[in-house]
């Protein structure tokens, strides 16, 4: 009788921690599907400003047609593209399909800076503070993704409660790459500062040493795999404004 008392109280022990552990990975893993939520909900805000600001861009500036339908097309494709299951596969190409509408948006908005009365265009002025209050939201959520999936992803991998993972089916959960907002902020500073050097006067000592500081940052980042295609759209549009430049990088944009 005393032994199976003892067998009871141990079984029911056992019946405790595995209910609590269960439920504690149920927790977590809501909290994982409550943090992508927020992921995609800000995607979706930048989104839904994309089609007000290519239509205002387009306004001052529609012979720029393959920069507005590399946005557009960009911003079809990411759509067709869900969290799935949250794998380190899925939100990888998650992450890369996002990745080609940021890129779109950057050479639009690199575009922009030839069309004064655009920039002064208070419609597009306002959808270009949405969009950056929108993109930090979005590096946020990202952010706080990460260590949601993290600490779901260490639960899950810790002993005993790996055993109830396994057993019910709790997989582990992707992360956004960490380089990822390393190579956004990359490309913000090349952009401001090729704004910078496009407003300075280009036939001056300090214009041309703007260029080739600007030339020599862009070049650095495409050897440290930063953003190799945005290097190459920066030295075409500076190409295009003067001839300086070919003191500087020739042909050589590789």
């Amino acid at each position: 009788m005393k032994k199976t008392l003892i067998w009871i109280g141990i079984i029911a022990v056992i019946a405790i921690w595995g209910i609590s552990a269960y439920n504690g990975l149920v927790n977590k893993d809501e909290a994982v599907t409550a943090a992508w939520s927020q992921v995609e909900n800000n995607y979706q805000r930048r989104a839904d400003l994309i089609p007000n600001l290519v239509a205002t861009v387009k306004g001052y500036a529609e012979h720029e047609k393959g920069t507005l339908e590399a946005v557009v097309n960009a911003r079809a494709a990411a759509t067709q593209v869900s969290g799935g299951e949250l794998s380190s596969e899925d939100v990888a190409a998650y992450q890369k399909a996002q990745g080609e509408v940021s890129s779109a948006l950057n050479r639009l908005l690199m575009v922009v800076e030839n069309y004064p009365e655009l920039k002064a265009n208070e419609n597009f002025l306002d959808l270009q503070a949405q969009l950056e209050g929108t993109e930090n939201r979005i590096a946020e959520a990202r952010r706080a993704f990460n260590e949601t999936a993290k600490d779901y992803n260490t639960s899950i991998r810790r002993f005993p409660a790996n055993l109830l993972a396994g057993v019910f089916g709790f997989s582990a959960k992707g992360y956004f790459e960490a380089d990822e907002a390393a190579k956004i902020a990359s490309l913000d500073k090349h952009r401001e500062k090729f704004i910078e050097v496009m407003d300075d006067d280009l036939n001056t000592a300090d214009g041309i040493a703007a260029i080739f500081e600007l030339v020599s940052e862009i070049n650095l980042d495409v050897k440290d795999g930063a953003s190799k295609s945005f290097a190459k759209e920066a030295l075409a549009r500076i190409k295009e404004l003067t001839d300086v430049l070919g003191i500087f990088c020739g042909d050589d944009e590789e």
